[in-house]
């Protein structure tokens, strides 16, 4: 299985920022789909979609999807895109450690 829960933590909270403080008057009103989180493996996306539906009812409207499915799409079905990548044990602690 590959995901990091602290980057699900991470990407959870900024959709979650992002959404209640979307900018009304330069993309609209926030409808469903106006946010998109792509990520590269299928339990990400189980495990994303579980996370915001836990947060706050109105996640559940974020599309989360792979990239496989969203990869050569003339028109992205969201406005805002959040690519979340998968980080490897060594990347967690060896380069992160640089930005702690």
């Amino acid at each position: 299985m590959y995901n990091t829960f602290l980057q699900v933590h991470e990407t959870v909270d900024f959709v979650f920022e992002l959404v209640n403080n979307w900018p009304v008057d330069l993309w609209g009103k926030f409808q469903e789909n106006s946010v998109g989180v792509v990520v590269p493996y299928t339990d990400q996306v189980h495990i994303l979609r579980a996370a915001l539906k836990q947060r706050h009812p109105y996640l559940r409207t974020v599309s989360v999807e792979r990239v496989n499915n969203v990869q050569g799409l003339c028109q992205l079905p969201s406005y805002y895109i959040v690519l979340n990548a998968v980080v490897s044990l060594y990347t967690v602690i060896v380069i992160g450690s640089c930005f702690y």
